[in-house]
C-alpha cells in the first residue's frame, strides 16, 4: 500500500522539514570548470561521433544550470503509527526493508530507507535539526536497523564533493 492517499496514519511520533534536495553554494569557479569540463566532453563526443552523447552532455548541463536557479522544495517527514508520510507521499513500514542513520555532523545527517522492491531506490532524508537519537527510537518500533551500513552512498558522497 506505499502511496497511499489516507490522511490518518495514526498518531506521528516525530516530524520534521527538509529540502527535497541539497542546495550547494558556487562560486563562478565551479561554474567555469563545468564548462570546461562539458565543452571538452562534448567536444571529444563529436570528435568520437557520438552523437548521442553529445545530447546527454547538452542536456545534462540545462539541468544543472536550471536546477541551480530555483530553490528546493521543503518537504515534511511524518513517522506514525503506521508508516512515514513525506510530503504527499505514504509508505507503509510493510514496504521498507531496513533503515540506516548517517550522522557526521555538520557534513552529513542524513536517514536513509531501503525498499524491499529492488525497483525502488534508496531514498536519503536529510535530518536537518532533528534528533538523530529520538528518530532512531522510533523508527526501531516498526523497522530493522541495517549495523553494517557505516557510510553513505558513494552517489551522495560524490554528490557532495562535485557540488550537483
Amino acid at each position: 500500500m506505499a502511496n497511499a492517499t489516507l490522511n490518518d496514519h495514526g498518531d506521528t511520533l516525530i516530524s520534521w522539514k527538509f529540502p527535497e534536495v541539497p542546495k550547494y553554494s558556487r562560486s563562478r569557479r565551479w561554474y567555469v570548470g563545468l564548462a570546461v569540463f562539458g565543452l571538452a566532453t562534448l567536444a571529444w563526443s563529436i570528435y568520437d561521433r557520438n552523437f548521442l552523447f553529445a545530447v546527454i552532455i547538452v542536456l545534462s548541463l540545462a539541468i544543472i544550470y536550471f536546477q541551480s536557479r530555483q530553490e528546493p522544495r521543503m518537504l515534511s517527514i511524518e513517522v506514525t503509527e503506521d508508516g512515514l508520510a513525506i510530503g504527499k507521499d505514504f509508505f507503509v513500514y510493510d514496504d521498507i526493508k531496513n533503515f540506516w542513520i548517517i550522522y557526521t555532523p555538520p557534513v552529513v545527517k542524513t536517514l536513509y530507507l531501503s525498499f524491499k522492491s529492488s525497483l525502488r531506490p534508496i531514498l536519503g532524508i536529510s535530518l536537518e535539526d532533528a534528533n538523530p537519537v529520538e528518530v532512531r527510537k522510533h523508527l526501531l518500533k516498526y523497522l530493522a536497523e541495517d549495523l553494517e551500513k557505516e557510510d553513505e552512498p558513494a552517489s551522495d558522497a560524490y554528490g557532495r564533493l562535485f557540488k550537483i
